[in-house]
């Protein structure tokens, strides 16, 4: 029988990167109905604030370039999950500075919109790695190329 306090070796893997870094950026977003109230950056602090208490960044990433700080926004809604955020403002609960990534659906039909213009890029990337010693499987390569085709064509760019 094996023991509870079993030790498990650790090894050093090595990894190739196979695509380049895919960069995360970030954008403010909120409910059609909700822009209609905003035609200056001062608008933002007339209308709630949707945050995202575990968020890697801060608005100042945005505002910093516009001459603004994060102090000036009013309050609003909080939440500890970024999907949580980005359904209030499809609700018309407040604008949220969002992942592009996770708005990017909601972005596409219409349920948000991007009331001034920006997207940051954030200093998180995402990678796609694989062990440096195997050869790539057939059922890798077809993710890969999955993955590529998903990201569209501003991505495949950078990817390719």
């Amino acid at each position: 029988m094996a023991s509870p306090n079993r030790v498990w070796e650790l090894r050093m893997l090595r990894f190739r990167v196979s695509l380049s870094q895919l960069p995360s950026r970030v954008l403010p977003v909120c409910a059609p109905s909700l822009s209609e109230k905003l035609t200056t950056l001062a608008d933002l602090s007339q209308v709630p604030i949707i945050r995202d208490t575990q968020s890697m960044f801060e608005w100042d990433m945005w505002f910093n370039p516009n001459d603004m700080s994060e102090n000036q926004l009013g309050n609003g809604p909080e939440f500890s999950k970024a999907a949580l955020c980005l359904d209030a403002a499809i609700a018309g609960q407040g604008v949220f500075f969002a992942w592009e990534t996770l708005a990017q659906d909601a972005l596409a039909v219409g349920r948000l919109v991007v009331p001034f213009p920006g997207r940051f890029k954030t200093r998180i990337s995402y990678w796609f790695a694989e062990p440096d010693d195997r050869r790539r499987t057939p059922q890798v390569e077809a993710f890969r190329h999955w993955l590529v085709d998903e990201l569209g064509e501003e991505v495949r760019s950078v990817l390719e």
